[in-house]
């Protein structure tokens, strides 16, 4: 974590942040530190268990989705006059 007196981090996902004492979810700057460094370990392990075979892609949208992780709704139906070609 790079922290100055003007309370910047470098993010390792997202580059340099500007942050204030407090952010507008209540995190102070060591919290969001935090938030990013587990946000890169769970990237490594995904990328890890790709590599050497262990998962699919297919296997870890399941298991997100079953989490909650992340959300998914059906698209609307397609209108009959449309085609794909």
């Amino acid at each position: 974590m790079e922290l100055s007196n003007n309370l910047q981090l470098v993010c390792p996902i997202r580059g340099r942040l500007r942050v204030r004492k407090k952010s507008a979810d209540g995190l102070t700057p060591a919290e969001e530190y935090y938030r990013d460094d587990i946000s890169r370990k769970e990237i490594e392990q995904v990328i890890l268990g790709l590599i050497s075979g262990k998962s699919t892609i297919k296997s870890l949208t399941k298991t997100m989705l079953k989490e909650g992780r992340i959300t998914y709704t059906d698209p609307d139906k397609r209108p009959s006059h449309i085609v794909l070609v």
